[in-house]
């Protein structure tokens, strides 16, 4: 399994000494030394599991691109003012015209 590592500078170039004295890799030393630290693998130990927020499958009605699309647009061009979601479907929701060369409201 690959992962990524924020290792400290001095701890990294040490690691790369002992790999290239002890004619290894860099792997070979960092399962060396976890596996001395936490032992030897067990069986009875949990699957590891990945928790992705949200859920893949209700992605869809947890986030809308366009609300998405149109608060980044909003941003962009500098309106202050985001739409809630939902706000944009309303027909209750007040309407701002954009007047002027920049398109900014007044």
């Amino acid at each position: 399994m690959k992962t990524t590592l924020d290792l400290p500078d001095e701890l990294l170039h040490r690691a790369k000494l002992a790999a290239l004295e002890r004619g290894t890799s860099l792997k070979a030393i960092v399962v060396e030394a976890l596996t001395r630290e936490l032992g030897p693998s067990g069986r009875n130990a949990p699957p590891l599991v990945t928790h992705v927020y949200p859920p893949p499958e209700r992605v869809g009605e947890m986030i809308d691109p366009d609300v998405v699309l149109q608060a980044v647009r909003a941003l962009r061009d500098g309106d202050p003012v985001v739409p809630a979601v939902g706000d944009e479907k309303s027909p209750d929701a007040p309407s701002r015209q954009r007047d002027g060369p920049s398109g900014r409201s007044s």
